[in-house]
C-alpha cells in the first residue's frame, strides 16, 4: 500500500463506525447499549458480499489496460458500496503486483481546482518522480506554489498532455490503479484533465481509471463529461442495493448472535439492500436487539446517525458540531483553533468519536467522518445563523493557520455571511477567483467574483473602481469558460 495513496483501514469498520465501504465488514468488538445484557457479539469478516459480478468486470478492465489506458465508471446511491468496491479490487491487484492512488473531491469547497490530480501525481511521483521538464509543466498540480506565465490557455493543454505523458512513463514497468472518488463534487479543472486523459489516444501506460460518482447528483459539469467519456466506451457499473441472499448474509456476518429469518427479512424490507443502511442496523441489532431493530429504527440513515450522535456526551457532540463545518476530512490543528473548547475536552470528543466509529484517524493530526451522511447530518442540523457563525470561527483558524490557503478562506468567510466579515470574504474570493482562472476553472471563479461582489455589498464599500474589478471578473470568467448564459 502506498502512504497516503489510499483510504485507511478503519474506513471499513462498518461496525465500529459506518462509511461508503457499505459491503465490506472489518475488525469489531462488543456494541454496547449503556445494558451489559444487551451486548451480542460482533463477529469478524474480511469478505465483500454480493458484487461478485461487479468485482470481475474491473477486473477484466484491468486486464485490458495493458498499454493502453481503460476506464471504469462505477456509480450509485450514498451507501451502496462504491468505495468498498474500488477497495476489494485494489486488495485483489495488489496480490498481481499493481500499486493504487487515490483522489477524492472535496465534500466542501475550499480546496484548489484539480485537487484529486494532485493527490493522485503526487503518489505515482513519489514512487516514480518526473523529469525536470516534467516537473515544471507539472508544476500547477504538484508544487506547492506556482506562478503563471504566459498564454493560459497553451499552458492547460500542456498540463493536460504532460499528464498523458508522466502517466505513460511511470506506468509502463508497474501496472496502478487510479481511483477518482466521488466526482459529482468534481470542479471543472478536475473533470477536464479526466476528459483529456480518456480521449486522448496517445494515452498509453498500464492504467486502471476507475471513476465513482452518485448517479442522483449529476450536475451540468459531470453530464457533459459523462456524454464525453461516454466516446471511449468505458465500463459502467450501476450499484444497486444487495439482494435478499446478500443482505442476509451481510447481516449474520456482522452478529454473531443467532438472527431469525422475521428479522432478516424486516431487515431486507426496511434497508432496500443498501451496505450502509443494513450495516447500521446491524448496529442497533447488536446494541439493542432485534426488536429495535425492526421497529425503532427510523427507515432514513440520517435517523440512524443521529441515534449514535446521542449517544456521545454533550461536549463530544459540540465538538463534532464544530468539526463538521471543516467538511468531511479535518485538520485537527484548525479543529483546535476555532475556539470556544479548550484542547482537553476537543481531544476527548475526538477519542469518543473514533471509538464509536464516526471518524477515523488516516494520518498524524487529519481526522475524517467515517461516511459523508455523518458530516451531512450534522451540518444540516445546525441552523443557519450558528451555521454562518461557526464558518467565521473557522475562517478565523485557518487564516491564522494557514493564511495562503485562499480557496478555503474564500469558501468559510463567504459563507459566514455577515457584515462583519464581508470585507475578508470579498478580499479572498478575489484571491481565490483569481487562483482559479490560473488553474483553469473559469466557472469556478465566476462564482467566487459572484460571490466577491455579493459580500462586497454587504460589506457597504463604496469604491465604484473596486466594485468594476469584481464585476469584470465575472465577464472574463464566463467568456474563457463559453459560458455567456449566466453574465
Amino acid at each position: 500500500m502506498v502512504s497516503g495513496a489510499l483510504p485507511p483501514s478503519g474506513a471499513l469498520l462498518p461496525l465500529g463506525g459506518s462509511t461508503a465501504s457499505g459491503d465490506l465488514m472489518a475488525s469489531g468488538g462488543l456494541m454496547t447499549s449503556g445494558d451489559p445484557t444487551q451486548e451480542v457479539p460482533v463477529s469478524r469478516a474480511t469478505t465483500l458480499i454480493g458484487r461478485a459480478d461487479e468485482t470481475a468486470t474491473l477486473l477484466t478492465a484491468a486486464q485490458r489496460a495493458d498499454g493502453r489506458l481503460a476506464v471504469a465508471l462505477v456509480s450509485g446511491d450514498p451507501g451502496e458500496g462504491k468505495t468498498a468496491l474500488t477497495e476489494h479490487v485494489r486488495e485483489l491487484l495488489a496480490a498481481q503486483g499493481w500499486r493504487a492512488a487515490w483522489g477524492r473531491c472535496p465534500e466542501s469547497g475550499g480546496a484548489p481546482a484539480g485537487w484529486p490530480w494532485t493527490q493522485m501525481l503526487r503518489t505515482l511521483a513519489a514512487s516514480s518522480p518526473p523529469d525536470e521538464e516534467t516537473a515544471r509543466v507539472l508544476a500547477p498540480l504538484l508544487a506547492d506554489s506556482y506562478v503563471p506565465v504566459g498564454d493560459q490557455a497553451a499552458a492547460k493543454l500542456m498540463l493536460h498532455q504532460a499528464v498523458v505523458g508522466y502517466l505513460a512513463a511511470a506506468t509502463a514497468e508497474t501496472p496502478w490503479l487510479l481511483v477518482l472518488d466521488d466526482v459529482h463534487r468534481a470542479d471543472e479543472e478536475t473533470l477536464a484533465l479526466l476528459c483529456h486523459l480518456a480521449t486522448d489516444r496517445d494515452a498509453t501506460g498500464r492504467v486502471l481509471l476507475v471513476v465513482t460518482y452518485r448517479h442522483n447528483e449529476v450536475g451540468d459539469l459531470l453530464a457533459d463529461a459523462l456524454a464525453r467519456l461516454a466516446r471511449v466506451g468505458p465500463d459502467r457499473i450501476e450499484l444497486t442495493g444487495l439482494a435478499p441472499e446478500a443482505v442476509a448474509d451481510l447481516v449474520r456476518g456482522a452478529v454473531s448472535a443467532p438472527i431469525d429469518e422475521d428479522t432478516v427479512r424486516a431487515i431486507v424490507d426496511r434497508t432496500a439492500g443498501n451496505p450502509f443502511y443494513v450495516l447500521e442496523t446491524a448496529r442497533v441489532l447488536a446494541a439493542e436487539g432485534a426488536h429495535a431493530a425492526v421497529s425503532e429504527v427510523p427507515v432514513g440513515v440520517r435517523d440512524v446517525i443521529r441515534r449514535h450522535l446521542t449517544g456521545l456526551p454533550t461536549a463530544a457532540q459540540e465538538v463534532l458540531k464544530q468539526a463538521c463545518v471543516l467538511g468531511r476530512d479535518i485538520d485537527v490543528d484548525v479543529l483546535l483553533a476555532q475556539g470556544g473548547t479548550d484542547e482537553d475536552t476537543v481531544l476527548d470528543a475526538v477519542e469518543s468519536a473514533l471509538l464509536t466509529g464516526l471518524l477515523v484517524e488516516p494520518d498524524a493530526g487529519q481526522l475524517r467522518f467515517t461516511h459523508a451522511l455523518v458530516r451531512d447530518t450534522l451540518y444540516e442540523d445546525l441552523s443557519q445563523l450558528r451555521r454562518a457563525r461557526m464558518h467565521a470561527r473557522t475562517a478565523e483558524a485557518i487564516e491564522a493557520i494557514r493564511p495562503r490557503d485562499v480557496s478555503a478562506l474564500a469558501h468559510h468567510y463567504l459563507a459566514s455571511a455577515s457584515r462583519a466579515t464581508a470585507a475578508k470574504a470579498t478580499h479572498y474570493a478575489r484571491l481565490a477567483a483569481l487562483d482559479a482562472e490560473i488553474h483553469f476553472a473559469y466557472r469556478e471563479a465566476a462564482q467566487l467574483w459572484r460571490g466577491a461582489i455579493v459580500a462586497f455589498e454587504r460589506s457597504g464599500a463604496t469604491d465604484d473602481a473596486a466594485r468594476k474589478e469584481l464585476e469584470a471578473g465575472v465577464e472574463r470568467s464566463l467568456a474563457q469558460s463559453g459560458d455567456h448564459s449566466q453574465g
